[in-house]
């Protein structure tokens, strides 16, 4: 989960958008809830999310503008339909 955490944190931050950083970390905070409840969520291969980062990194260091919106719409709805918060 600390990994995880990081990798979220340090996107939020580098935006140097305060609110996105504010709602990343109260996410966060849900996620390591939800985790303790469901072990499974970071069984990566029932879980897509490290695919996921790692294209997501990809589209930052290329500045895919359009990827990155793309990639970060799926991750996000891949990501609250996994944690059922949508």
């Amino acid at each position: 989960f600390e990994a995880n955490e990081k990798f979220h944190l340090l996107i939020a931050e580098a935006s140097g958008n305060s609110i996105l950083n504010v709602h990343v970390k109260i996410l966060l905070s849900k996620t390591m809830i939800f985790t303790a409840l469901h072990d499974n969520y970071f069984d990566f291969p029932k879980n897509p999310s490290l695919n996921e980062h790692t294209a997501i990194v990809d589209a930052l260091e290329r500045r895919d503008t359009n990827g990155l919106i793309r990639l970060m719409k799926r991750h996000l709805g891949g990501a609250g339909f996994a944690l059922k918060l949508c």
